[in-house]
């Protein structure tokens, strides 16, 4: 199971995070888009290991907000009770098509890179629309189409089949507005452009291993082009582009 721990998911973020090139990085740029007031009822879905309140970001919680952190993994959620402990946060494992709120609990609903992995969407916009207060907002983020198209080209060509990542095929920046429209009374998106300037391939291996959808044989092969990339040029920039819908009820 692909996040049964944080193992895989940290491989992930490792390439962002030695890689990406944004002055604030995704979650301060994130913080900046949120509009959270004092004292608001926060809930975020699929929170995984509590990646946005790391302690560097303590400053940017409020004392006020009453937040909830959910997720399906429990594995996840052990981490993320380390990662927020002396918060107060409440840390809940829950299923995003079936929430365990009343109605109208919520001000806020948060759900970052998590609603392309739930099985049936609608039935999560139906339960994130019913636990929102009138006037309340959903702040989901997802990536474009477009994004890392470059390493998804190379290991594509080492592979000889699709690699891109089937969670854009189910909730991307070009697909997510028409499954959310009939939710909510107003959306807008804004656009988190950003680029990788990668300078070594370890951890390039480790990214694409880590979806477990590449034998060895291959996998030493993405790191002797990626090599090869970096030994031509000094560095390979691998263009992303994300995004953040906000949508009200």
């Amino acid at each position: 199971m692909q996040y049964a721990t944080t193992k895989n998911l940290d491989a992930r973020n490792n390439l962002h995070a030695l890689y990406s090139r944004h002055p604030q990085g995704f979650f301060g740029w994130l913080f900046d888009q949120y509009d959270l007031p004092g004292s608001s009822d926060i809930l975020e879905l699929g929170c995984g290991a509590a990646y946005q309140w790391q302690p560097e970001r303590h400053h940017r919680v409020d004392s006020t907000w009453h937040v909830t952190l959910t997720d399906f993994s429990a594995g996840m959620l052990r981490t993320a009770r380390e990662r927020v402990g002396g918060l107060g946060f409440t840390v809940a494992q829950t299923d995003a098509r079936w929430l365990p709120f009343r109605d109208d609990t919520f001000d806020r609903v948060i759900a970052n890179h998590m609603l392309y992995h739930v099985p049936d969407r609608s039935a999560a916009f139906s339960e994130i629309k019913r636990v929102l207060r009138p006037g309340g907002k959903l702040f989901a983020s997802t990536n474009s189409e477009t994004s890392m198209s470059a390493l998804f080209d190379l290991v594509e060509d080492i592979q000889l089949g699709t690699y891109r990542p089937r969670t854009t095929d189910n909730f991307s920046l070009e697909s997510g507005s028409e499954q959310m429209q009939p939710y909510f009374n107003s959306m807008k998106i804004a656009y988190f452009e950003d680029a990788l300037h990668i300078t070594e391939a370890q951890p390039v291996i480790d990214y694409v291993g880590s979806t477990g959808r590449l034998n060895e044989q291959n996998l030493a092969v993405v790191g002797e082009r990626t090599q090869s990339i970096l030994d031509e040029h000094g560095v390979w920039v691998v263009d992303k582009l994300g995004g953040l819908f906000i949508c009200e009820v």
